[in-house]
């Protein structure tokens, strides 16, 4: 586990409240300018999603990914935007592309439980809670709140 000063974004959306990066501020400086360069991206990105300019949002995203291909923040940002725009296809693949990237990333893993009960699959959206209860922290609202659906799916 990285460690940062974390600052949770929530975003909603029609489906329900989702769960964005955290935004992080490395504890230490890092000497990698690409991953600073796709971070600064990513920044931009969570003010632009802020301020509902989702276009512009979408773009800085985009340009953190590409930077920085294991960006398990941009892609899940991506899939957020995507969901609420109505793109359910690029939505689930940006969520997995956060999966790939990093399978430890904890908030893609709500997301994607949240998305699948949206569509009725309360058996996937059930294994993706758990895995948000297998990898998160304890002490995570998030996790207390995956702890709790799957203790209902599982009645």
């Amino acid at each position: 586990v990285k460690q940062a000063v974390a600052v949770p974004v929530v975003i909603a959306s029609p489906a329900g409240a989702k769960q964005s990066q955290i935004a992080a501020s490395p504890a230490a400086p890092r000497n990698d300018g690409l991953k600073e360069t796709a971070q600064d991206y990513y920044q931009k990105g969570l003010r632009a999603q802020a301020d509902s300019d989702n276009q512009e949002a979408i773009n800085n995203f985009i340009r953190a990914a590409e930077l920085d291909k294991k960006y398990a923040a941009a892609y899940n940002s991506l899939g957020i935007i995507y969901e609420q725009e109505g793109k359910p296809e690029k939505a689930e693949k940006m969520y997995l592309k956060a999966i790939s990237a990093d399978a430890h990333y904890c908030p893609v893993y709500s997301n994607l439980a949240l998305f699948n009960e949206n569509r009725q699959d309360f058996i996937q959206a059930l294994e993706y809670w758990r895995k948000r209860v297998l990898y998160g922290d304890q002490n995570n609202e998030w996790t207390r709140r995956a702890l709790q659906r799957v203790k209902e799916l599982e009645q």
